[in-house]
């Protein structure tokens, strides 16, 4: 079902400005664009794999990269993942946008959207540069997307370590860092907006992610998490297999929102806990405070959005509570005391630290099972 041609059947092939680019039209003529991207392998070798079962922490308060860690390194970069797997983490989350068809007509594939591992629907001007810059990633191929460069510094993170020429990478690449088999997370947003031009549809973007996760057999560590819940919805009829965290804020999560797929506001009484059992999600993403929901890196002046008898809650329910995006020691010491699951974080060093004050476990640098070198470039795409 995963595989269909309904399911991959989504946008035509487009150009930037109407008219095909230079570099493009190179790698059509050599025939260099049927190795784009990776997908394409995973769709022909992954079905002779078994599936494995969900990765597992145990009782270890699992410490999640945002973005790669963006606090210290370029955010969303297969570098900051990578460096983020060296300090030792849990799980590398990461953002979801796509890109138009990828491939050539008449391969596994083609005309499927590609995932795109950034946290915008643009190639924003204060972060990347090149042909596309500003224009909606969704209306742009692959191809098209790999001549941008992203690596501008932002000011919120004067520690953040930089990556030169950082292209946008694709969901796989990020996949290709860590051992199939090994106890591992991905936590992939799927970033869409309601009633937003710019943003992909839910469809394609929750079937770019499930189709991957399923062509690699990453089930088992992939678990889809949006605010958007029409996402999770689609996921969850896509294929059971993988696990889906609702995100939530109070500018999501409230009577009336066009977030909330499905569930009712009103019919879950406003408690997140039942919206998520009804979503069939195994946990819940809130928000820790309303200045950390304003994009804060502190928690500031703002009032708390979870407290103990959430958590309390969640745990009765049989769901995890993985709090966002939380840097600042104290209020990483107060939730891990309140029981939660898991913390997201830009600095997972801090988290690390934490923890060892507290005297519990801290996940290890993950070391791959056989020598591996960082690939950037797809195969058939140079810089």
């Amino acid at each position: 079902m995963i595989g269909s041609s309904t399911m991959l059947g989504m946008d035509q092939h487009s150009v930037v400005g109407g008219s095909e680019n230079g570099a493009s039209a190179h790698l059509r003529g050599t025939g260099r664009m049927r190795f784009l991207p990776l997908v394409a392998a995973g769709f022909l070798l992954a079905g002779c794999q078994p599936d494995l079962p969900h990765a597992d922490m145990g009782k270890r308060v699992e410490v999640i990269a945002h973005e790669g860690g963006r606090g210290l390194y370029y955010e969303e970069s297969l570098g900051a993942f990578q460096n983020a797997l060296d300090v030792g983490v849990d799980a590398l989350d990461l953002d979801v946008v796509t890109a138009k068809a990828q491939g050539e007509q008449g391969e596994p594939g083609y005309n499927r959207p590609a995932p795109l591992v950034w946290n915008a629907f643009a190639a924003d001007a204060a972060k990347c540069s090149g042909p596309g810059v500003g224009q909606p990633l969704k209306d742009l191929t692959f191809a098209q997307v790999f001549l941008l460069h992203c690596d501008k510094a932002s000011s919120r993170f004067p520690g953040q370590k930089a990556d030169a020429g950082n292209k946008i990478a694709l969901l796989g690449q990020v996949f290709d860092l860590v051992d199939r088999t090994s106890k591992f997370a991905f936590d992939v947003q799927v970033r869409t907006v309601p009633n937003d031009s710019a943003s992909p549809t839910p469809e394609q973007a929750t079937s770019a992610v499930v189709s991957e996760a399923f062509n690699r057999h990453r089930e088992g560590q992939v678990r889809i998490k949006s605010f958007d819940w029409r996402n999770l919805e689609i996921a969850r009829q896509q294929n059971s297999k993988i696990q889906l965290v609702a995100m939530y804020d109070e500018r999501t999560f409230f009577a009336g929102s066009p977030w909330m797929g499905t569930v009712d506001y009103n019919t879950v009484g406003g408690d997140p806990v039942k919206a998520a059992q009804q979503l069939g999600a195994m946990g819940i993403s809130p928000c820790y405070t309303t200045a950390g929901c304003a994009g804060e890196d502190e928690p500031g002046p703002g009032s708390p959005l979870m407290d103990k008898a959430l958590v309390d809650r969640a745990h009765a329910a049989g769901l995890k509570v993985f709090p966002w995006t939380v840097n600042d020691k104290k209020a990483m010491s107060d939730l891990i005391d309140m029981g939660v699951d898991g913390i997201v974080t830009d600095y997972p060093d801090r988290l690390r630290d934490v923890l060892r004050s507290k005297g519990l476990d801290v996940p290890q640098a993950y070391k791959p099972p056989f020598h591996q070198t960082l690939q950037k470039n797809p195969p058939g795409l140079d810089n």
